[in-house]
């Protein structure tokens, strides 16, 4: 049997760290509600079942930590017992990750134009690891203690293959969404430098909760002497939340850089306009027209209508419209 330290102390430190995201993610909460006023009722509603899940499910943190800390300190047999706090901490996790992962399947459906059979693929595997893991917190009331967890067929077969499927899920979500971006990116800067800011946040969050799914799933297999994994368990759904929300709160910079990609494309200087002697000579009695055609780009608030399909993990389409940037000079009167 390890020693109460070397058990208990990755847990101590990662839910910490849990803590910490969760004060981030109150603050992006927080930024998003006075931000967005005008996004549609079932985001901001979903957005704040997800902040009272994640309050939930950091209260049952803290009463793990209480548990094991003040009432069991030291007592290496008696914090070997799965306390129930424990077991409340991982059914939010699931649903919290879940409802995550569920909102990013309804972008790509919304992306691929309601293709049912696209967005099936990430649904699927989704459904799968809820049932996993629900099973797997079922055997973590039924076997009592963690060792017993760890050692049992069951639990290690169950916990492998949701952690497996939530990674999958992770990995279909960010390339599905990556390559209907991809395919939305046209020739003019603009156009492209906002396709190029959705992609990169699509990368990297979902590249940063594919990569610690997959680390729970190695220290559950390889780290058999602390819970180290069960600590990672209670950050993987503040990082979940918090990568939606900054998907949320990214509208506005990407309107930002936008709007200054345009301004730097477009130049701030006059319009130089020069013509031959012979032509000037001509103007001076007739009128001349100048007709300007610049590309506009419109980026609506999430949700709000149909024309954000685009969006990725909540972020708007850009608009698509052939950019065209010319002048005609138009003379009246006869030829000179």
């Amino acid at each position: 049997m390890a020693s109460f330290e070397l058990l208990m102390g990755p847990l101590l430190v990662l839910v910490c760290f849990a803590l910490i995201l969760f004060g981030i993610f109150t603050a992006q909460v927080y930024f998003y509600w006075n931000t967005y006023e005008k996004d549609s009722r079932f985001v901001r509603n979903f957005v704040l079942a997800l902040w009272i899940l994640e309050a939930l499910h950091t209260t049952f943190c803290i009463c793990m930590l209480y548990t094991y800390f003040i009432n069991h300190f030291g007592d290496a047999n008696e914090v070997e017992v799965i306390v129930w706090s424990a077991v409340a901490t991982v059914f939010l996790e699931i649903i919290i990750v879940s409802l995550t992962q569920a909102f990013y399947i309804y972008r790509i459906w919304k992306l691929s134009k309601r293709n049912f059979l696209v967005a099936s693929i990430p649904a699927l595997a989704l459904l799968a690891r809820v049932v996993l893991g629900y099973v797997a917190a079922g055997f973590l009331v039924s076997y009592k203690t963690w060792t017993a967890f760890r050692e049992e067929r069951g639990p290690q077969l169950t916990l492998n293959v949701a952690l497996s499927c939530g990674g999958f899920v992770d990995l279909v979500t960010t390339g599905l969404l990556s390559y209907f971006l991809w395919r939305s990116r046209t020739s003019f800067p603009r156009t492209r430098h906002v396709v190029d800011r959705l992609l990169h946040f699509a990368l990297n969050t979902g590249a940063l909760t594919m990569i610690f799914s997959m680390a729970i799933l190695f220290t559950y297999n390889l780290v058999t002497t602390s819970l180290l994994w069960a600590g990672m368990v209670e950050i993987v759904s503040k990082l979940y939340a918090n990568s939606m929300l900054a998907m949320l709160n990214a509208r506005n910079n990407i309107r930002n850089a936008s709007a200054s990609a345009q301004h730097d494309t477009s130049g701030s200087g006059p319009l130089d306009i020069r013509m031959s002697r012979r032509t000037t000579r001509g103007l001076a009695s007739e009128a001349v027209r100048v007709d300007v055609f610049k590309e506009t780009v419109t980026v609506t608030d999430f949700d709000r209508a149909d024309a954000q399909d685009a969006d990725a993990h909540g972020a708007p389409e850009p608009a698509k419209d052939p950019a065209a940037f010319a002048f005609a000079l138009r003379r009246t009167g006869s030829d000179v």
